[in-house]
């Protein structure tokens, strides 16, 4: 009996120490062809791990200044943080429009402006010929529903693990809070599959 308590009081010393982490490849070996392939596109693209920040508020939301400002300021904290590899978002996309029409790749501050903008890329999501329909649109519907009451910052990130990852969600969280709290009517929230 004496032996069995010194034995449970070790391993529960023991287990104390064991640090607890979780990560995308962490149940396979380092040599397994997927481990390899997974850091090699980790390394060469933009991460293998996501983060998602989705953002609502009324309709045409997503077309202010001021909500897509808040969008790009969340990013440019992201860009800062550890692990993180980069971002996309409206404002990415409004700002490259932009670019293409003016030569600067700026937020316009007039919602007009904007609209304008994006009124460049309404009717270029599918084209149907025949019984086929192709995608050809530019790409801001993966990121905008069609009222522009909602949208998505998409976050991607290396493999960092769980011990690094969810404390980055808190401070997405409360930064995000910071930044979109002044904005009547509009919410952000942290999500994702990898959350």
């Amino acid at each position: 009996l004496l032996g069995a308590v010194l034995l449970a009081l070790g391993c529960a010393a023991a287990g104390s120490q064991v640090r607890v982490d979780n990560f995308l490849l962490g149940t396979m070996k380092d040599d397994h062809p997927v481990s390899k392939t997974t850091r090699l596109l980790g390394r060469r693209l933009q991460g293998v791990v996501s983060l998602q920040v989705a953002v609502e508020g009324g309709k045409n939301a997503l077309k202010e200044p001021k909500v897509l400002a808040a969008m790009a300021e969340l990013q440019r904290w992201l860009a800062k943080q550890p692990g993180v590899t980069g971002s996309l978002s409206p404002a990415d996309f409004v700002a490259e429009l932009h670019r293409a029409a003016v030569g600067t790749r700026i937020l316009p501050r007039d919602p007009r402006a904007v609209a304008q903008l994006l009124l460049m890329t309404e009717g270029q999501g599918t084209e149907t010929s025949g019984a086929a329909s192709t995608s050809r649109g530019s790409g801001i519907e993966r990121f905008v529903d069609f009222a522009y009451k909602r949208g998505r910052i998409e976050v991607m990130l290396q493999d960092i693990g769980a011990r690094r990852y969810l404390p980055l969600v808190e401070r997405c969280r409360a930064e995000a809070r910071r930044l979109f709290a002044p904005l009547s009517g509009v919410k952000a929230r942290v999500t994702g599959t990898s959350l």
